[in-house]
């Protein structure tokens, strides 16, 4: 009878424990200044956007100026390190097709300031690495048979 009473009352105990509800929430705090901030960009990117749709091409060439603050903004752009920056000019296509330009023209500055060497070089490891690829997919393709084998043990 002891254990027949201590059953019943582990069931009854089961019974209100299942009726427990439990909302988790999240505790999180943020920056009420870091918010403002992003809803600030995103902001300006929207007027950005509208702006852009809305506006009809200029087709007056960028002046001596502006085309000297897309080079600045470009080359600070590349020397940023930081993996949100973005790259801030007007919403006006006669300065976004100049930074693309001079992008174009950084990057082949930049391939063709490149040792000759480095170029044969890379040229003689691209006919390499095919037989490496094989082998390493041999290697990975065995690897996987192995642990398939481990996990159905």
């Amino acid at each position: 009878k002891q254990w027949y009473q201590r059953r019943v009352r582990a069931c009854r105990f089961a019974q209100r424990v299942a009726l427990i509800k439990n909302d988790a929430i999240c505790n999180e705090e943020v920056d009420p200044k870091l918010v403002i901030s992003r809803l600030k960009k995103e902001i300006q990117n929207l007027r950005d956007d509208i702006t852009l749709a809305g506006r009809d091409a200029s087709t007056d060439p960028l002046t001596d100026d502006e085309l000297l603050m897309c080079r600045e903004k470009v080359n600070r752009y590349i020397e940023c390190t930081d993996p949100e920056e973005r790259l801030d000019i007007d919403a006006d296509f006669r300065k976004i097709h100049f930074c693309y330009q001079y992008f174009k023209h950084l990057l082949k500055q930049a391939a063709n300031s490149r040792p000759a060497s480095n170029r044969t070089i890379s040229s003689a490891t691209s006919q390499i690495l095919p037989e490496q690829n094989d082998k390493e997919i041999a290697r990975l393709k065995e690897l996987i048979a192995q642990r398939d084998t481990e996990i159905n043990i």
